[in-house]
């Protein structure tokens, strides 16, 4: 996972 930025509700970042 080579830094990939994810949405998840409605307003809350996560990097996988």
């Amino acid at each position: 996972r080579p830094g990939i930025l994810v949405l998840v509700n409605d307003a809350d970042w996560e990097l996988l």
